[in-house]
């Protein structure tokens, strides 16, 4: 079923969409690869995904949207992992990724971020086959998404922890009713399996972000910056929403 707004989130079965359609009813699917995704969801109003898009070819700095959001986490920023450089994505193993990323900017590449290169090259290859996708979606990571509907206050605990995962259900209720139903159904219908309980919540607060439109989306950093391929290398959050919701509230 296509849905208005997706909010799209990487996990180890493929991709977790959380969706609105035109009803405003709101579902989440989970997809194998990003082709299909985009074949039953075309030219949505709105794509938020938490995978880089824009991709350096070279140079000695990292992508300064990178950079920038980091600047608004403390506890979290640590899961703004450091991006490939797009050379270092034909790699076969972690070893050669790493030399080339040292090659072309003379830095290495951290093993966490390897882990997320088959997913990148995946959106990479995606782009560059369906360029009219280019300016329907938008990187954007769920960490600032929640500083941003939390009242610019960041999750205190980690996202994969209960209490983390509490938390950001506690955020989250604000823009979803039945929120519990639509997660229970999720872990019930779908291949748990495939998913973990933090990638539901990132995807469903990409959701709310996208929900809320293009025009209330701020960019990082504020100067334009595109990849040598003209993609977009930028980080969206939503304009933050007041009243703070602390984890100790119920």
């Amino acid at each position: 079923m296509k849905m208005k707004y997706l909010g799209v989130d990487g996990c180890p079965g493929g991709w977790l969409a959380a969706g609105e359609k035109d009803s405003g009813e709101i579902e989440l699917d989970l997809y194998k690869d990003f082709v299909t995704l985009w074949q039953e969801n075309s030219s949505p109003e709105l794509l938020l995904i938490d995978i880089p898009i824009g991709l350096k070819k070279s140079g000695s700095t990292e992508r300064l949207c990178d950079r920038a959001a980091r600047s608004f986490l403390s506890k979290r920023s640590s899961s703004v992992f450091p991006v490939p450089f797009r050379p270092a994505l034909k790699a076969e193993s972690w070893q050669q990724a790493n030399r080339t990323n040292k090659e072309v900017s003379g830095r290495g590449l951290s093993r966490q971020s390897w882990g997320l290169a088959d997913k990148i090259k995946e959106i990479d290859d995606f782009l560059g086959r369906f360029p009219g996708a280019v300016e329907l979606m938008h990187e954007s990571h769920p960490e600032l998404v929640f500083w941003a509907l939390n009242g610019c206050q960041e999750m205190a605990a980690n996202k994969k922890s209960q209490e983390g995962f509490a938390e950001r259900k506690r955020v989250l209720a604000r823009f979803f009713d039945r929120l519990s139903s639509l997660i229970d159904n999720a872990q019930e219908d779908l291949e748990f399996d495939a998913f973990g309980q933090d990638d539901i919540v990132d995807a469903l607060a990409l959701l709310a972000a996208a929900r809320r439109g293009e025009k209330k989306l701020i960019s990082l950093p504020d100067e334009k910056m595109r990849d040598d391929r003209g993609l977009k290398m930028e980080i969206v959050y939503p304009q933050p929403v007041p009243d703070v919701i602390s984890a100790s509230d119920s």
